[in-house]
């Protein structure tokens, strides 16, 4: 029986274990299906670190590495307290099945039905490129490592970032104190200090 509070995504790629397992191993090679900036070091208790966009990240360490079979690492947000890096564990098993792999991805310790709802979204989207990337495809940029620019910035829509415009005398441009403090943050948008709540992916 599952266990309803394990998250598991599963897919289907036409190309052997071998192949696939490089995609999670290889860091130029993964950041060819999530995130814009990989730094792995696939060896227990290795770095695992996945940047999405500026202010989000994944962070955790290699748990077990077993080629073409199974991969675990920790998983956690550097902007989330709610989940923090390495406070979770991703398993990935990978079986040879006719024409190519089954992978199963199993998230383990997300605190509530919601985290769990919301890193499902996030983890059928990634298999999904990773599908694509691993036969040959182009799944095209990530969807969640967009650079942030200053016009969408200040309109609120660029990347889940959501906040809003607190407008600074001309001349006396400042950064508040919380620019430094939790996973709400300030950024500055031409003459203008944007309060955004950064969201993982």
């Amino acid at each position: 029986m599952t266990d309803p509070n394990v998250l598991e995504v599963s897919v289907h790629i036409k190309a052997r274990p071998e192949t696939v397992f490089g995609y999670f191993t290889d860091p130029v090679k993964y950041a060819q299906w999530m995130g814009s900036e990989v730094t792995i070091e696939p060896t227990p208790g290795g770095r695992y670190r996945v940047r999405m966009r500026d202010g989000v990240e994944v962070s955790g360490q290699f748990v077990e590495v077993d080629e073409p079979r199974r991969i675990v690492f920790t998983w956690g947000w550097t902007h989330d307290r709610a989940v923090a890096p390495g406070s979770t564990r991703v398993e990935v098993s990978l079986t040879e099945d006719g024409d190519g792999t089954n992978v199963v991805l199993r998230h383990h310790g997300l605190p509530d039905a919601a985290q769990r709802e919301h890193h499902h979204g996030g983890w059928r989207v990634y298999l999904d490129r990773l599908g694509v990337r691993a036969t040959g495809g182009d799944p095209g940029p990530d969807p969640n490592a967009k650079p942030v620019t200053s016009a969408a910035s200040a309109a609120g829509l660029e990347a889940g970032i959501t906040g809003s415009i607190v407008a600074m005398p001309r001349g006396r441009l400042a950064v508040p104190a919380e620019w430094r403090r939790g996973a709400a943050g300030w950024g500055v948008v031409g003459r203008s200090c944007v309060r955004a709540r950064r969201r993982s992916w």
